[in-house]
């Protein structure tokens, strides 16, 4: 679990400076899960996987004090809210402190995803609200997202490990349930971000998570793979096209 955690530390703080700074999808996100979680002015809300703060910024224009936990030194350094750099598989507050928790991009990150959601839901009030949002489908086939990563596994790979470890399987929808939450529901949120041209599309695209995918290609193929990828999109572009489609499933739930 240690490695782990270092790993996705090590990946964050690689891409804080540029993280959601060309084609901001994360803030595009925040502005519509925020509302979706009812916070009001006076709530404490902890944001979990906080990043830049997309969330928090939110949760602070609706009057809500946020504490903005993340792995990544390099993320909460741009990060305007209260700050406390941790591993969220195990949160250093006592139980029944918040009234919102909130997650976005970030639990499915966690090496035990079921034991971190166990630990935010610890850490809410009875009545509080919990939040996660974890990737939602694919792009459509034939879109920019797909056709950049059909193109990604065609390239030969390093003989190394990738920087963010495999994903593990979890379903948050069922992991609330299974944890006694009330009035859980999933919702599918999906946003078609406009791009002006190649060069800002892949900018993007190693501005997250994704920059695993890129760095996992042999070195001696990027050239080649930045010019097939900028060939492809500016083609897109050309036809009007050039959009960045991202997905989300947003589940909320209740503790009793």
């Amino acid at each position: 679990m240690r490695d782990h955690a270092r790993r996705v530390a090590a990946l964050f703080d690689l891409v804080a400076d540029d993280y959601d700074q060309h084609v901001p999808f994360f803030t595009a996100f925040a502005d519509e899960l925020v509302p979706r979680l009812g916070i009001g002015a006076g709530d404490t809300v902890l944001d979990v996987g906080s990043g830049r703060g997309a969330l928090a910024i939110g949760v602070r224009r609706a009057g809500a004090f946020v504490v903005a936990a993340d792995i990544s030194l390099g993320m909460l350094r741009h990060n305007p809210a209260a700050r406390v750099c941790l591993d969220a598989s195990t949160l250093p507050f006592p139980d029944s402190t918040f009234d919102c928790v909130m997650g976005a991009f970030s639990f499915h990150l966690l090496p035990d995803p079921a034991g971190g959601l166990g630990e935010a839901i610890r850490t809410l009030r009875r009545g509080g609200m919990l939040g996660v949002a974890v990737p939602g489908a694919p792009p459509a086939p034939g879109s920019a997202g797909d056709l950049v990563m059909q193109t990604l596994l065609r390239y030969p790979r390093r003989d190394a490990p990738a920087l963010l470890p495999p994903p593990v399987p979890f379903d948050p929808l069922a992991c609330m349930r299974a944890l006694g939450m009330e009035d859980v529901s999933a919702e599918e949120i999906s946003l078609q971000l406009p791009v002006p041209d190649a060069a800002t599309y892949l900018r993007g695209e190693r501005s997250h998570g994704f920059r695993s995918l890129f760095e996992s290609i042999e070195p001696s193929a990027r050239a080649d793979l930045d010019a097939e990828l900028h060939e492809l999109l500016e083609g897109l572009r050309a036809d009007g096209l050039l959009v960045q489609d991202r997905s989300a499933r947003f589940v909320t739930g209740r503790r009793c």
